[in-house]
């Protein structure tokens, strides 16, 4: 793995690296193995005396090979699948090929994701399954396997499905695709990761109404629980009204308030206050407090973060943080990014995430030698402004070096210099017209060979 991975992967907290808990609990998802990683998790739903069976795949594209084509980048994959009834021996195989379009803007490339779904009524029973990912340009795979079980839905006037847990909703959504559950687009979140990033912890459900003589008022209240059997939060009954056989639920919870762990959220339903049935399932929240007992933030991961909020912020800030000890330095980021949130009703930190994938951008295209690309005076411009609304970029010429202008247009015209002096690829900042930053009118002489 490479060092630059290994800095911003505990950057970006939920990076993909991270894996707290071995995969083969049957509670929790599945991750592959190989040369790509991909997340796999189930859930089961009903129809009739059917059991309609979903599995959800969640693929991070910098693993794969990307191909620009009308200004989009695209990845070309094929999936196999192989399940497997353990008393019969039946197996079932499927397999589809699939060229997924993201968009072109680079910057954003270290976090651009892709879902998949494949589902398929199974009989009553145990069963394997065995998913395998080709990437067809590069050739590489990975290969994730989970165990499941099938059970027919009991003679009961109340039935919940399985819970799935899901990445965002699209409602009223028009297009036709693999997640559309009635009008809404249900997209997974087969890793059931969330927080400080995605701080609502999104999720699906259906309620069952299997005597339809029965009354079609119901009430669905929410608890979480840790590992340990404590409650930590609990919501009140909502009144749902089923209009029919059966009725979806999206649904979500602040999740912001927790720290790192395992939890389970429990969905209960009840009928004129008495409990009929409940559903549970566990969900992960990973915070910049990741490492639980060990040191929350290392030397040189404290060290990133201080010089990025010295890049953003102010004086004051980063000689305040640099007063804290380690754990102190922790509290001090989810504080500082949830103080600087620019739109705190929203889903995810905004600021936070322009920031990660600034970072990332910077370390990928401007690494230079032993020196990390945030750390570049480009890319340390990069960290604070963002990406230019204009690069001009000048090739080495017989009397001049190589340089590019970078401009800034928003609010007012800024504009930064950057010369490759030395004619090795590494760029220095020679003149900025913005306050607080090299000013030198004479910047082209500096370029003269």
């Amino acid at each position: 793995m490479k060092k630059n991975r290994l800095k911003y992967g505990f950057l970006i907290i939920l990076a993909q690296t991270f894996v707290l808990i071995c995969a083969a609990q049957q509670n929790l998802p599945s991750t592959s193995s190989g040369d790509i990683q991909f997340y796999l998790d189930d859930a089961s739903f009903y129809n009739v005396n059917k059991v309609h069976h979903e599995f959800y795949i969640m693929v991070y594209a910098d693993q794969l090979k990307l191909t620009p084509r009308n200004n989009s980048l695209y990845a070309d994959v094929t999936f196999q699948i192989s399940a497997k009834n353990l008393q019969s021996g039946e197996t079932i195989k499927d397999s589809w090929h699939t060229e997924v379009e993201f968009a072109s803007e680079t910057e954003n490339r270290e976090q651009m994701v892709f879902y998949d779904q494949w589902s398929k009524e199974f009989n009553e029973g145990n069963y394997s399954i065995e998913i395998e990912l080709r990437d067809n340009l590069s050739g590489k795979t990975g290969l994730a396997r989970r165990s499941f079980e099938i059970e027919l839905p009991v003679k009961e006037k109340y039935l919940l499905s399985d819970i799935q847990f899901v990445s965002e909703f699209l409602l009223d959504d028009q297009t036709e695709n693999v997640f559309k559950k009635g009008n809404v687009s249900v997209f997974p979140n087969p890793s059931r990761r969330y927080g400080i990033l995605n701080p609502i912890m999104y999720f699906y459900f259906e309620i069952y109404n299997l005597d339809t003589t029965a009354a079609n008022k119901v009430e669905v209240s929410y608890e979480i629980f840790d590992k340990a059997g404590t409650s930590l939060r609990s919501f009140e009954g909502k009144t749902v009204y089923l209009p029919g056989v059966s009725s979806g639920v999206p649904n979500g919870i602040n999740v912001s308030t927790l720290t790192s762990g395992i939890y389970t959220l429990v969905i209960k339903l009840a009928h004129e206050e008495v409990e009929v049935t409940r559903q549970s399932r566990d969900f992960e929240v990973i915070q910049i407090d990741y490492a639980h007992k060990e040191p929350l933030l290392s030397f040189e991961e404290a060290k990133i973060f201080g010089e990025i909020i010295r890049l953003i912020s102010t004086e004051r800030n980063f000689n305040l943080y640099n007063k804290l000890d380690q754990n102190g330095k922790a509290k001090f980021l989810v504080e500082f990014w949830r103080q600087n949130d620019p739109h705190p009703s929203s889903d995810g930190n905004e600021l936070l995430k322009r920031i990660i994938q600034r970072y990332q951008y910077a370390n990928k295209n401007f690494t230079w030698g032993k020196l990390d690309g945030w750390k570049s005076d480009r890319g340390k411009v990069l960290i604070k402004n963002g990406m230019p609304d204009n690069i001009e970029r000048h090739a080495s010429h017989e009397s001049s070096f190589p340089y590019e202008i970078w401009e800034y247009q928003e609010r007012r015209s800024y504009l930064y210099v950057f010369g490759d002096l030395r004619n090795d690829g590494r760029y220095t900042l020679l003149h900025s017209n913005k306050e607080g930053e090299v000013y030198n009118p004479y910047w082209k002489e500096s370029l003269n060979r």
